[in-house]
């Protein structure tokens, strides 16, 4: 394993450092790779670049990326425009629509009666993707209008209705990502222009 070639240079390298009268001591030697073994965690410590690699975490470290760029997984008073699966008729895919399995999420009890919402870890990763963008955003029209292409396609239009206002189009078949971001504000136009959004 890599950790393990890496683990034996840094502990190799380490104990290469001892003073001249004691570097050919093997008791020397192996105090002071032990000590570095130590510090090295197994292999933990390469493993810290990764831990915030929103491609690779899911649950709790995704959590934890949401507390840093401050965007919470569960939404309180959020609706979803979602299909299910359940055993009801009402918006839900039965289980005869073997084509459509994964366009759905099995509906539990807390998703009909609960007003809080718990974004799913990939619907999650794609706001923590978006929101990050938004962080660093530059506020002009074309930077906008780039930055929710990229994140949402043709899911969102942006109109410049050219009296100061904009309009934002949201697609019918919207993902729960671009539904958050509307809801936690998340979409605007740049500073003192009026907006609404709108159902296309």
């Amino acid at each position: 394993m890599a950790y393990e070639v890496e683990t034996e240079n840094v502990k190799d390298y380490y104990a290469n450092l001892l003073i001249l009268q004691y570097r050919n001591k093997p008791k020397a030697s192996a105090t002071i790779k032990l000590g570095a073994g130590i510090y090295l965690a197994d292999g933990l410590i390469f493993e810290l670049n990764d831990i915030l690699n929103l491609e690779t975490q899911q649950g709790a470290q995704l959590d934890l990326i949401g507390q840093i760029l401050g965007v919470n997984r569960q939404l309180a008073g959020f609706t979803v425009n979602t299909d299910y699966f359940t055993f009801e008729k009402t918006n839900a895919f039965g289980y005869s629509d073997v084509n459509q399995l994964s366009q759905g999420l099995w509906k539990q009890y807390r998703n009909s009666t609960a007003s809080v919402y718990a974004l799913q870890d990939y619907e999650y990763r794609s706001l923590l993707k978006f929101k990050a963008a938004y962080n660093i955003k530059v506020g002009s029209w074309g930077a906008l209008d780039d930055l929710y292409y990229r994140f949402f396609g043709d899911e969102l239009n942006m109109i410049n209705n050219k009296n100061l206002t904009v309009t934002y189009e949201v697609s019918e078949n919207v993902s729960v990502a671009l539904q958050a971001a509307i809801y936690l504000g998340y979409i605007k136009p740049p500073m003192g222009i009026g907006y609404s959004i709108v159902n296309s």
